[in-house]
């Protein structure tokens, strides 16, 4: 059976970049955006929320409605 490739540390998520990825969304209204920001991809986003406890499920879910109403309320502008 061949070695396991072990990936760079960089390719993981982190607390730092968990909280940064829910920044990002934030500002983004975007995930596909925030998991960029931070190095990741949209599909490591959605595997770290299955991944995670409910309580991170229900607070990237507040983060992404208020997002996108900000961001439909600055266009409205």
């Amino acid at each position: 059976m061949p070695a396991r490739r072990r990936l760079s540390p960089a390719y993981h998520w982190t607390d730092e970049k968990t909280v940064a990825f829910i920044e990002a969304l934030a500002a983004t209204a975007s995930v596909s955006a925030a998991a960029a920001k931070v190095g990741m991809s949209r599909q490591s986003a959605y595997r770290l929320r299955a991944r995670l406890d409910p309580e991170f499920a229900a607070i990237w879910d507040g983060v992404a409605v208020l997002a996108r109403r900000l961001h439909t309320a600055r266009r409205r502008r």
